[in-house]
């Protein structure tokens, strides 16, 4: 099933769409993490801001799951979702995602910020920056897949 409408990776940049405002709907609804969270109060600022600047009302529909935030946009019921690693995983169709319904997904990044990592050590561990971290044993965890397979990612970085 090809993905109908863009998703961004993180959040949508006023900045992106500041030169075709003329063209902007009405009303908007966006999928984003749940109420309380990080990601539903950057989804509520950027909403705001769209009122304010463009007249453009924007609903947003939180959930606390990859899925959650991927359905309605799927199924149409919603214009853009904020996400984060899912949109990765969906995208290649791993994890959450390996089944024919749901990936591979045709996806577009609207717009994003920069991610960060942070690795948590002792403080007599004498790790300064991740090269530092080479040949040092590390604690894995089972219960996120997507963690893990982020942390994966950035351990070649230790050389």
């Amino acid at each position: 099933m090809i993905l109908r409408s863009i998703l961004t990776t993180t959040v949508l940049g006023l900045g992106t769409l500041a030169a075709s405002a003329q063209e902007l709907p009405k009303t908007m609804i966006w999928t984003a993490y749940d109420v309380g969270s990080a990601g539903y109060a950057e989804a509520s600022a950027i909403a705001d801001a769209f009122g304010k600047q463009f007249g453009t009302k924007v609903r947003i529909q939180p959930s606390g799951t990859a899925i959650g935030r991927l359905q309605p946009v799927l199924q149409g019921r919603a214009d853009y979702g904020f996400l984060a690693t899912e949109s990765f995983f969906v995208a290649e169709g791993d994890f959450d995602f390996a089944t024919p319904e749901w990936g591979p997904q045709n996806l577009r990044a609207v717009a994003g910020r920069p991610a960060s990592f942070a690795m948590v050590t002792a403080a007599d561990a004498g790790i300064e920056e991740i090269a530092d971290a080479k040949g040092k044993r590390a604690a894995s965890w089972s219960a996120i897949p997507r963690s893990i397979s982020n942390a994966r990612r950035s351990w070649p970085l230790a050389g």
